[in-house]
Parts: C-alpha cells; sequence; structure tokens
C-alpha cells in the first residue's frame, strides 16, 4: 500500500516538473531566417522556434527586435508548443551589459 501510494507522488512530481520544464530552453542560436530562429541545446541537436508579433526579445533590461538575434547568441526562450510547432514567447539574450547596450544602440539606428 505503502509503495503505491509513493509511486504515484513520484509520477506526479515527474509529470509537474516534466510540463514546467517543456516551456522553457536554453541554447545557442544556429539558424536565424524569416520568422523562424533555431538553437542547439545540449540534449537536443536542433530546435526550431516560430517567431510572432507577440514574441519579446530581451538582453538585459533592453528590448530588441528579432534582426537583433545572431547565430551564436546564447539564449534563454520561453515558449508554447502545440502538435506542430512552436512559438516563441519570451527570448533572452545572454549576454554582457556592454554588448546589451551596443546593440540596443545599433537597432536605434536601423
Amino acid at each position: 500500500m505503502i509503495a503505491r501510494r509513493w509511486f504515484g507522488t513520484a509520477v506526479l512530481l515527474l509529470s509537474l516538473t516534466t510540463h514546467a520544464a517543456a516551456d522553457y530552453i536554453y541554447g545557442r542560436v544556429t539558424e536565424v531566417v524569416d520568422n523562424h530562429f533555431s538553437i542547439s541545446t545540449r540534449f537536443f541537436p536542433i530546435v526550431g522556434f516560430d517567431v510572432t508579433d507577440q514574441t519579446q526579445f530581451r538582453c538585459h533590461k533592453a528590448r530588441l527586435l528579432f534582426k537583433i538575434l545572431s547565430v551564436g547568441d546564447l539564449v534563454d526562450v520561453d515558449f508554447h508548443s502545440t502538435s506542430h510547432k512552436r512559438e516563441a514567447v519570451q527570448v533572452k539574450i545572454r549576454a554582457s551589459k556592454r554588448d546589451c547596450s551596443a546593440r540596443s544602440q545599433s537597432q536605434d539606428g536601423l
């Protein structure tokens, strides 16, 4: 009886942590095209994301445009997934403050 209760608790915890982890991933950007970008992670060689008008790009506190994202950037991606695609909700570029301010200034010049 105790083993059955322990097993049920373990399954519940595993499903909750798996669901929470499924909406967040980080890795290096490998491809940037029109409204799509791909990243490479430790466990998945290529993960693609669609970009919508609601997708937010950030570098520290600065908001950036999608066109500032470049291959090689280390990013954190919050996303929604359906059976056919993944839509990026928020993309945070992991960079130094100096790099973020340079990107923000170059964005203003575009």
